[in-house]
């Protein structure tokens, strides 16, 4: 029984990078990875997104709807980082992030791809953000 268990959390990993890897290619198919941001990019990210959600075994219900199309502002306190993959399955949004993310292996410039902007805290570099996400 426990040996089932490991060689499901070695499928579950090896699945989980085969979908970082998938991440690259697609991001390099649509040109995310270069010029982020285009709207022609959502299916692609929102796709992701879903598969990522189907990889980790997350049942996700979603009540009500989003009233219409109009530019909004949602925020999340998140305590999980699984509130992203969340919304980015279901909603055509863009993300912000603190900047030491950008940083980071493989996910930076994942999450770089699928038009996460970065705020450095306490650099007074708010306005620029802002104004990137209008």
């Amino acid at each position: 029984m426990a040996q089932s268990k490991i060689i499901a959390s070695g499928f579950k990993l090896v699945r989980l990078g085969a979908h970082l890897g998938e991440g690259f290619v697609l991001g390099t198919a649509s040109g995310a990875l270069f010029f982020p941001h285009k709207p022609f990019q959502q299916p692609v990210v929102k796709f992701w997104h879903r598969r990522l959600c189907q990889i980790l075994g997350l049942t996700i219900k979603v009540s009500g709807q989003v009233p219409d199309k109009r530019p909004a502002l949602w925020v999340s306190n998140h305590i999980s980082w699984l509130d992203i993959p969340v919304i980015g399955a279901h909603f055509p949004v863009h993300f912000l992030s603190k900047a030491e993310v950008e940083a980071w292996p493989v996910v930076g410039r994942l999450a770089k791809a699928g038009g996460t902007l970065y705020i450095k805290r306490g650099s007074g570099d708010s306005k620029s953000v802002a104004k990137q996400m209008a």
